[in-house]
């Protein structure tokens, strides 16, 4: 054996999954959408709340979304050990 890692095929790791478990992971996939789209909707509940309290307006919320989004790509390139 030379160390090698022998070469894996995504296809035919998918391929090999029961019906079983397929069915499995439809469902767990379901229930993270249906986490994800409350988890949306308590988020923007929040921040409408704060807006109409004059916490923060909606321009200030939109600066600090693109900001934080700027810096998940750098950190995201930087990961990847591109930059």
């Amino acid at each position: 054996m030379t160390g090698r890692r022998p070469h894996l095929n995504p296809m035919k790791a998918i391929n090999s999954i029961s019906p079983m478990d397929e069915i499995h992971m439809i469902g767990k996939l379901a229930d993270l959408k249906e986490a994800h789209y409350k988890q949306s909707l308590m988020i923007s509940a929040i921040a409408e709340l704060l807006m109409e309290k004059g916490i923060f307006t909606a321009a200030e919320l939109q600066a600090r979304t693109t900001r934080l989004e700027r810096l998940d790509s750098i950190d995201t390139r930087s990961s990847q050990g591109q930059q």
